[in-house]
């Protein structure tokens, strides 16, 4: 697989070991490197460490997910399912009222499908915040407690229904550099290339159309038009 990027990515170097297939082609540019997440806060927790510290605006740090947060990665036909821990800052930094600090410590994998179905039509990989607003209506109007919020999402499963919501509903990040995000921690590198050498390949390949007539299938079948629905002699 060639990749075309000015930007390297963890999983970049498996070119060498593979091999450039120039047949299989994945153009990258125009993809988005950790220092350029402050304008994104909706994926910002999965760039976060417990030794990385973001400073945002308040505007920003309102729409940052609070504790617990679901993220969808989606490579090529392959969806990835999981989850961030972690808490905010409460407190406006000293000097500086208007920015706040954030922090995330963990990330999970809570479940991993491949289908026949890639969502986002406009780049092979990408980041969605996973779409879970029953639990978290249920768990702001009081009906569950924290933990018991924490238990569903975390025995989650990946519903295709809420996918393509999130996709249709959420801010994408769209051909994300993963290298410096918590993404590497849950997920080897030689998973991600596969998946995408996998998507890019089957985008490919021609379709196939099939221009027999019926009776031709038929034959092709090993039936014979003639013989084979004639009426049984009574």
């Amino acid at each position: 697989m060639r990749i075309i990027d000015n930007k390297k990515d963890y999983y970049d170097y498996l070119a060498g070991i593979y091999g450039i297939d120039e047949k299989v082609v994945f153009d990258r540019r125009g993809s988005m490197a950790s220092n350029e997440y402050h304008y994104w806060a909706g994926v910002m927790p999965v760039y976060l460490d417990s030794g990385l510290t973001k400073y945002v605006t308040d505007e920003d740090w309102l729409k940052s997910p609070s504790e617990g947060s679901m993220y969808l990665l989606e490579v090529g036909f392959t969806h990835y399912l999981f989850r961030t821990d972690g808490t905010p800052d409460l407190a406006p930094q000293k000097g500086s009222d208007h920015l706040r600090r954030i922090y995330k410590n963990s990330i999970e994998l809570v479940d991993r499908k491949t289908s026949d179905t890639h969502y986002d039509s406009e780049s092979v990989i990408s980041i969605v915040e996973y779409d879970d607003s029953y639990w978290q209506r249920r768990l702001s109007k009081g009906y569950i407690t924290i933990k018991e919020y924490m238990t569903r999402t975390l025995s989650i499963e990946i519903n295709h229904d809420l996918l393509e919501k999130s996709f249709s509903t959420h801010m994408i990040m769209r051909n994300p550099i993963l290298r410096d995000s918590l993404i590497p921690k849950i997920i080897p590198p030689k998973e991600i290339w596969q998946n995408l050498y996998d998507y890019l390949s089957a985008m490919n390949e021609p379709e196939v159309k099939d221009d027999r007539t019926d009776i031709q299938k038929l034959e092709g079948h090993g039936m014979d038009k003639k013989t084979s629905f004639r009426h049984p002699v009574k």
